[in-house]
């Protein structure tokens, strides 16, 4: 709170006096200080153009992470999800040093208790600060910040099937948005549970909603995810990434439209070839079964991008064959600890 209160952000809790946004929740037992309420905090760039500022970008990352094991060892999360909430921070610091003034009102969201049932996020979108009618999209970062292997780092967006328009938007604007792989994926492709995130509560109410996520599992749900194992360079782009989706949608006069229940379609199944190529030419050494099992997999979805389609059937087998290999790519080759920030390094922001 003091971080944004620094940087000029505006406070967004219930009443508009403080940035705290409390509701009722439960004891969780993994957690060092149990409390009955949930604390989210909420900061505000208000909108510019009296049009348009009662619409809003919602911006969330979560602040909570495993509590402790048996043994009383701290998970602190810094991939999962410190390094989102460093982006919220900082995205807030430098729009508000700018001058930047939107069209449109961007919310900073901090959610709580994301990671015993998206607590926080989901009593927000039930109960938001803003109008909920004006909600155009929630972006949740987490994780951000970790390559999936060394010398390979991509963003995945996962949901804006349930938004057409601005996904085709996206996609479109691809080149110039990232200068890595950019995958825009279906987000039945990722396993819910046991992968979730803040975004998924605002798709279920009905609001458009993306997953910004760094794919890099070395760490994930450990204790040695400690601030020493970020990938700076990837956390930069990610921001820069990210500030120009923010822009793109908070100064756009447009809303688009929620669809229920979008099909897989055959595009969300071959953007996975693009990580896997990225990890065949990271890994020059992996091992004869691991390049063989994702070789075979490419060629599955190679089949599949030609034919533009497939069978329905095959869709949760081929899904969860990508996210497994990949994500146990990421545990067990994990790398060397990263240099620290390079000095001028945020000069690649601009």
């Amino acid at each position: 709170m003091d971080a944004l209160s620094r940087a000029g952000v505006a406070r967004g809790g219930v009443d508009g006096t403080s940035y705290l946004y409390l509701y009722p929740s439960e004891p969780h037992p993994r957690y060092l200080f149990p409390y009955p309420t949930g604390h989210d905090v909420v900061g505000l760039l208000p909108g510019a153009d009296p049009a348009h500022r009662d619409e809003s970008v919602v911006v969330m990352a979560h602040y909570d992470h495993l509590g402790r094991d048996s043994r009383r060892h701290v998970f602190n999360g810094a991939y999962d999800d410190v390094a989102g909430v460093a982006a919220i921070l900082e995205l807030a610091r430098a729009f508000g040093a700018a001058g930047y003034a939107p069209r449109r009102t961007v919310v900073w969201l901090i959610t709580d208790e994301e990671e015993s049932g998206l607590r926080g996020a989901r009593a927000w979108a039930k109960n938001p600060t803003v109008p909920r009618d004006g909600i155009v999209l929630g972006i949740s970062l987490d994780p951000i910040g970790r390559g999936l292997v060394p010398g390979y780092a991509f963003t995945a967006l996962f949901g804006l099937e349930h938004s057409p328009e601005l996904r085709e938007r996206i996609a479109a604007s691809r080149p110039a948005l990232s200068r890595g792989d950019l995958l825009i994926a279906h987000r039945d492709l990722i396993p819910h549970p046991p992968f979730a995130s803040d975004h998924d509560p605002f798709l279920n109410e009905g609001l458009p909603a993306v997953w910004f996520v760094n794919p890099g599992f070395s760490f994930y749900h450990q204790v040695t995810d400690e601030a020493a194992t970020i990938q700076y360079d990837v956390l930069l782009e990610s921001v820069r990434v990210l500030a120009q989706l923010v822009d793109s949608v908070a100064n756009d006069d447009q809303r688009y439209p929620f669809v229920d229940e979008p099909a897989v379609e055959a595009r969300d199944l071959a953007a996975f070839r693009a990580p896997i190529g990225g990890v065949l030419g990271a890994l020059p050494d992996l091992g004869r079964s691991q390049r063989e099992s994702l070789v075979g997999l490419d060629r599955r979805l190679a089949a599949i991008e030609v034919s533009g389609s497939f069978d329905p059937a095959e869709v949760e087998d081929l899904g969860l064959a990508a996210i497994a290999q990949l994500f146990t790519l990421g545990v067990t080759n994990p790398g060397p600890i990263p240099p620290p920030f390079p000095a001028g390094a945020t000069a690649a922001l601009r």
